[in-house]
């Protein structure tokens, strides 16, 4: 089905008014860790492996590539639950960059074992179709043969999620993400 998000991002002179006006009350809190190698060879690849942690412990995992067409992957992967392809169009750039992710619910105990007791590869977060969109479309682009044993997690980003209605049109959807990234900066994105 076709959707439109639109997305916006305050200035950096905007945020601390807007992060008071949403109070502290009504957020969600969220770690987010990004996974790669430690000279960023997924990055630079155009591929995306994430962990959002909700404040029970409990997530997601997705794994996100840029710039696909159809013929890369099995058009199977559209009928999947967690897999849908986005155009990306800022104003002014046509046509965009084209990505398409796959993401999977996953429980706390999963994640303790990765990134706290460290006694899991990352590989063990992301669920079979995950992987197998990953060897068909991803693991091309590299140039290292087995990037599974390769990656570190990055972070925790810190996040807080805000999600209702929107103001002028109670129909659509609302979200509003705050991240911080350490010694980096921070931002905030509306998206209705």
């Amino acid at each position: 089905s076709e959707q439109t998000e639109i997305k916006i991002e305050l200035s950096p002179e905007g945020l601390e008014p807007a992060v008071k006006a949403l109070g502290d009350g009504s957020g969600k809190d969220r770690r987010i860790y990004f996974f790669d190698t430690p000279e960023l060879e997924l990055f630079k690849a155009g591929i995306e492996l994430r962990a959002r942690i909700k404040s029970d412990g409990d997530g997601d995992t997705t794994i996100k590539t840029k710039d696909l067409t159809d013929s890369q992957f099995d058009s199977d992967f559209f009928t999947r639950d967690g897999f849908k392809c986005e155009w990306d169009r800022l104003a002014g750039i046509s046509p965009g960059d084209r990505s398409c992710s796959y993401t999977d619910d996953r429980g706390a105990l999963e994640f303790a074992h990765v990134l706290v007791s460290r006694d899991r590869a990352a590989r063990s977060l992301f669920g079979s179709r995950q992987i197998d969109f990953f060897e068909q479309v991803a693991l091309p682009r590299l140039k290292i043969p087995d990037p599974w044993n390769a990656l570190k997690p990055l972070g925790p980003v810190q996040a807080r999620v805000w999600k209702g209605s929107a103001p002028f049109a109670t129909d659509l959807e609302m979200t509003i993400e705050y991240w911080e990234i350490p010694g980096a900066n921070r931002l905030l994105e509306v998206s209705v």
